[in-house]
């Protein structure tokens, strides 16, 4: 390591470049890998990015495998790699049968291919990459229980605490029937209801009496009418 710097002459002209630090670091682990998706209009993954990145290392080698067979770094069918030394490369995938399967990344030194770190290991197909991901499940899933487990409390708390209409009835009837005797008293009902029939039976002979009446003035009517008819055939005609 140290400063290095470039000369350049055309044999009558000399050229430096400016000074550089030069670094040598050691490839370190661990090697991480994770992906990012890009979807269609219908929402289905069309395309993958993998990453792959080492903790350290100042002139890093990376290599790409599927299914543990190297993939070279020119581009295939459905794949190309995109190195961005020495922070990370970049593994381009069409999603489609073809790239189905398991892949991971190695890391060396440019210099010395004695140290190689290795990632983890990821599976990747189409029906993987669209299937909802475990917490998204457990979330909804702990949701409709926490729900359904409401439910049933306020249900039990319901049943427990319901009024008991076999004793509130004989209650309300008893207090209804207290009131109206007040109620009847206080207006002097009760005599009123002990003198009904009195009263039941001097409407009828009222109305009977009534009835008589009519008959007898009905009877005077007619008699006097018919004197009237005798009368006038009684009277003599004049003839003129």
């Amino acid at each position: 390591m140290g400063w290095i710097q470039c000369r350049a002459d055309n044999g009558g002209q000399i050229a430096h470049s400016r000074w550089e630090l030069f670094q040598v670091v050691p490839v370190e682990g661990p090697v991480t890998l994770h992906y990012d998706y890009d979807t269609g209009p219908n929402y289905a993954v069309v395309g993958v990015r993998l990453y792959c990145q080492a903790s350290k290392g100042s002139h890093v080698k990376f290599e790409w495998f599927l299914n543990k067979t190297l993939l070279p770094h020119v581009p295939g069918r459905f794949y190309r790699v995109v190195d961005e030394p020495p922070e990370r490369s970049i593994l381009l995938l069409a999603v489609d049968r073809s790239s189905a399967g398991t892949y991971h990344c190695e890391v060396s030194d440019n210099f010395d291919n004695t140290t190689t770190v290795r990632s983890r290991r990821k599976y990747l197909d189409k029906e993987v990459l669209n299937r909802l991901p475990d917490l998204v499940v457990a979330v909804v899933f702990g949701c409709f229980t926490l729900i359904i487990v409401l439910v049933c409390i306020c249900c039990g708390i319901g049943f427990v605490y319901r009024p008991r209409t076999s004793d509130v009835k004989p209650l309300v009837g008893t207090e209804m029937r207290k009131m109206r005797a007040a109620y009847e008293e206080d207006l002097g009902f009760s005599d009123y209801t002990e003198d009904t029939g009195d009263l039941k039976e001097a409407t009828i002979d009222q109305f009977d009496q009534a009835s008589v009446e009519s008959v007898d003035d009905w009877t005077w009517l007619k008699t006097k009418k018919t004197n009237a008819l005798e009368q006038e055939e009684d009277e003599p005609v004049l003839l003129l």
